[in-house]
């Protein structure tokens, strides 16, 4: 299983730009348990980001001098903000690991508490920078309508769609490994996805990367697997 799941993440990434070839951090976009949520634009489909590096991850940062997911070429992420009606403003809402109907038509970090051991501390920031992301709140074709008035003071979400998400985060020790499961993006499914960071490296070295990945259909995705499986039991054999 090992070999197979290198093989369909080094197959995944084969789009990014030259440089990545020989970095030891691969990014890779894996169609989530399920691709078509409702409530999610037209053309889109959900995915999950995933981190493999040679030398452990101990932190990330896509917040800092310019880092951040970024979508390319015209690529968007789904978005939905909550509206509160105590503080009268929309609240980004940037991590999460629900998955409730309306977590599932959002993209955002998966800051998920496997990660720090302590389900109330979820996957602490260590930026003074913070979590930030980008709605235009728009809503696209088919995309989940708005709910809830800001007029009358409602609480209720807006969707629309932006093309950045920024974090910067550390992994408590226990958890640290050479995978890390990043975020949850509603995406179009031709689209593509900058990935420019850094991650602090088990052992304390930083590692810088830059990868534009291109958005798989979920088709081709199990044909690499079966390519992968069927490369693993030959081996075996």
């Amino acid at each position: 299983m090992f070999l197979a799941s290198r093989f369909l993440t080094v197959a995944l990434v084969s789009s990014a730009v030259a440089s990545a070839a020989s970095a030891a951090t691969i990014v890779s976009l894996v169609p989530a348990a399920n691709p078509n949520p409702t409530g999610i634009p037209t053309g889109y489909a959900a995915y999950k980001a995933v981190l493999t590096s040679t030398t452990g991850i101990g932190a990330v940062d896509f917040a800092t001098g310019g880092f951040g997911i970024t979508g390319v070429s015209g690529t968007r992420f789904a978005q939905r903000w909550d509206y509160n009606a105590d503080t009268e403003d929309y609240a980004q809402t940037v991590a999460s690991t629900a998955t409730t109907a309306a977590v599932l038509r959002d993209s955002h970090f998966l800051f998920s508490p496997s990660y720090t051991g302590a389900a109330s501390d979820g996957f602490k920031s260590v930026s003074t920078i913070g979590d930030n992301e980008a709605n235009d709140f728009v809503n696209l074709s088919s995309q989940q309508a708005d709910t809830g008035s800001p007029t009358l003071a409602v609480n209720g979400s807006d969707y629309g769609t932006g093309t950045l998400l920024e974090t910067s985060a550390g992994v408590a020790l226990a958890y640290q490994s050479p995978t890390l499961t990043l975020a949850y993006l509603v995406i179009p499914s031709t689209g593509s996805v900058r990935f420019f960071g850094e991650i602090g490296a088990v052992g304390g070295a930083v590692e810088s990367f830059d990868q534009t990945v291109a958005v798989p259909e979920p088709t081709s995705i199990a044909a690499l697997a079966g390519v992968a499986l069927l490369g693993l039991r030959r081996r075996r054999a």
